[in-house]
């Protein structure tokens, strides 16, 4: 053999007798000096000896610890838990809000034509009430009253023309019984109370000659419409006082007579 195999073959065993040792020191490669090679082909390789062993570590009491054989099993290297990775919680989508839809049209609904309602009946009138009869209070008195023409019936010819359509046919204007008046009232308040309630036409003015109210017509009938002594005249129970109307104070239970004259026979 070649001198350069005979180096390589010893360089082999070397290092197969090294291993153990690197192994026993915790995986660092102890620093050997390689055994110088054979010199000739059958030699045998020169012993290699161990490295020495590193100095035990020096413990805080200063006591040096015993090496740890080269033997003992390691440890099994406790390898880290995993921590269980907390995946963060999901939420739940959002739905997106619904968007308000347009209220669906509702079908028109046509509306029952109803007939018209009848028309209520009129109703037929109610009679007026009448008013009560007048009852005499304190302070009033009864009287009665009548206003008549009768005697231009008798001298028609000398009625002013025209007027013959105001005279009635039996010659009375008016007449009526218990008429309540005022304590105190005239002859002449009565006329006037009755012809303004009855409606009845009445002129009169203030005579200075008499001191009192000189009735001028009743009905449109005045004086000398029927001769040149007519006029009317008032008699109180059947006589003629010889004073005015307004000067004739009533009594209860008097009848007043208002006359159309035509001469002064007719009184």
């Amino acid at each position: 053999m070649k001198p350069v195999s005979k180096r390589l073959a010893a360089l082999c065993l070397t290092l197969v007798f090294s291993l153990p040792v690197l192994a026993g020191c915790g995986g660092k490669e102890p620093e050997t000096e390689l055994p110088p090679p054979a010199t000739s082909f059958g030699e045998p390789a020169p012993e290699v000896s161990a490295p020495d062993a590193a100095p035990a570590p020096e413990t805080e009491s200063g006591e040096e610890s015993a090496p740890e054989s080269s033997t003992k099993p390691e440890s099994p290297v406790e390898k880290p838990q995993a921590k269980p990775v907390e995946k963060p919680s999901e939420k739940p989508a959002e739905k997106p809000a619904a968007k308000p839809q347009p209220p669906a049209a509702r079908p028109t609904e046509t509306p029952e034509v109803q007939p018209p309602a009848p028309k209520p009946e009129p109703e037929a009138p109610k009679p007026k009430p009448q008013p009560p009869a007048e009852k005499p209070q304190d302070g009033t008195i009864t009287v009665s009253l009548s206003i008549r023409c009768d005697n231009i019936l008798e001298n028609m010819e000398d009625l002013t023309p025209g007027k013959e359509g105001l005279v009635p046919a039996n010659g009375i204007l008016y007449s009526g019984n218990s008429i309540s008046v005022k304590e105190g009232d005239t002859v002449f308040d009565l006329l006037r109370k009755t012809t303004r309630k009855n409606g009845i036409h009445m002129d009169f003015e203030e005579s200075q000659v008499y001191d009192s109210v000189y009735v001028k017509g009743i009905r449109n009938l005045y004086e000398k419409d029927c001769g040149q002594f007519s006029g009317w005249m008032y008699k109180v129970n059947g006589k003629t006082p010889n004073y005015g109307c307004s000067k004739y104070v009533l009594k209860d239970g008097d009848t007043v007579e208002w006359v159309y004259t035509c001469n002064m026979q007719d009184v």
